[in-house]
Parts: C-alpha cells; structure tokens; sequence
C-alpha cells in the first residue's frame, strides 16, 4: 500500500469485490433470461406466420399488423402492442389478453383464432375503448 494513501481505502475495495460479483451474476441472469424471451419471441413470430393466410402474411410483413374478417361485424385489425391492440369498425378499439404474460405474436394469434372461430367469446371476454388517435 503506497505511504500517502489511507488505510481503510483499500478496506473498502476489498468489500466491493463481493458486491461487484453480485452484480455480474445478477446481470448474466437477466442476460440469459433476455436471450430466452428473444428465443421465445422468434418462435412465436414463426409460428404466427404460419398461421396467417397469404393476404394476412403479406400485410403483417409491410405494416406489423393484419385484418381479420368477422363474420357479421367487420373488419378487424389485429396490431402488435401489449393492449387495446385490435381495431374494430369505427376506432374501437379491444383488449383482451392472456392470464400470463406470453410473447407478442402468441398474443395476436390467439386474437386472431379467437376473432375467426369464437368471436363472441373475443367480445364477452375483451375491454373495449375508443382510438383517439
């Protein structure tokens, strides 16, 4: 220890070792969680895309977003947002999301099979709010 520097510096250093090896582990945690939610994501996008029809494809790929028909009630735009996320005719907008939260493209696939095979379903169980943008 140099002659000029106090004593209980190095006496803290010692303490930050702990404390910086905390850190590293809880950051390589959060990382390895981020890479499997990014896993997680591609494997949802993939699937969503195999079940879309061609038309749905093609616009999901240009504007992150594709129009569902429901039958005695319109068209339907299922986006990719966390909430109020499908609009309907006239900017209303619908919410209805999963218990647990799951990556975004399962989410709208779930809208969307939803939307097709059950929409009175969809309609009981969705919020509904009006698009001011």
């Amino acid at each position: 220890m140099p002659a000029d520097m106090p004593a209980d510096r190095f006496a803290g250093e010692d303490r930050l070792g702990p404390v910086m090896r905390n850190r590293v582990q809880v950051m390589n945690r959060l990382l390895a969680r981020r890479s499997c939610e990014q896993e997680a994501e591609t494997k949802s996008r993939a699937l969503l895309l195999r079940m879309l029809s061609p038309v749905q494809r093609v616009q999901f790929e240009r504007e992150n977003c594709f129009t569902v028909h429901v039958k005695q009630r319109g068209r339907f735009v299922v986006k990719a947002a966390n909430s109020y996320n499908v609009v309907g005719p006239n900017s209303i907008t619908y919410c209805a999301r999963t218990e647990y939260p799951v990556p975004i493209y399962d989410l709208m696939l779930v809208q969307k099979i939803l939307l097709e095979a059950d929409p009175d379903r969809f309609f009981r169980i969705a919020n509904r709010d009006r698009d001011w943008r």
